[in-house]
């Protein structure tokens, strides 16, 4: 993860108690990867904006069972599985 993509979903933990973290594994461009919000907000790039659009869908549907996952989305012909991951705010002690 770039450190400007993390210092940006460790500042939204700040605002929520659980954000998703996408991140293309197979197919694509590996490696890629999208911050997203309970509200639909996004930050990043999986490398297509239907590929965005469609996982960060699939991430708001999820975020009531929030547990590590993997995904495998077509897009434009192409199999690009992606891993979900739910990263919550620290709770004081």
């Amino acid at each position: 993860m770039t450190s400007d993509l993390m210092r940006r979903m460790l500042k939204g933990l700040d605002s929520e108690p659980v954000l998703g973290l996408l991140t293309v594994i197979e197919g694509g461009d590996v490696g890629r990867q999208l911050v997203v919000w309970p509200a639909g907000q996004t930050l990043g790039d999986l490398g297509s904006p239907r590929l965005n659009q469609r996982a960060s869908l699939y991430a708001q549907q999820m975020f009531n069972q929030p547990e590590t996952r993997k995904k495998l989305f077509e897009v434009q012909g192409q199999t690009v599985e992606v891993l979900l991951q739910f990263f919550e705010a620290a709770t004081p002690d």
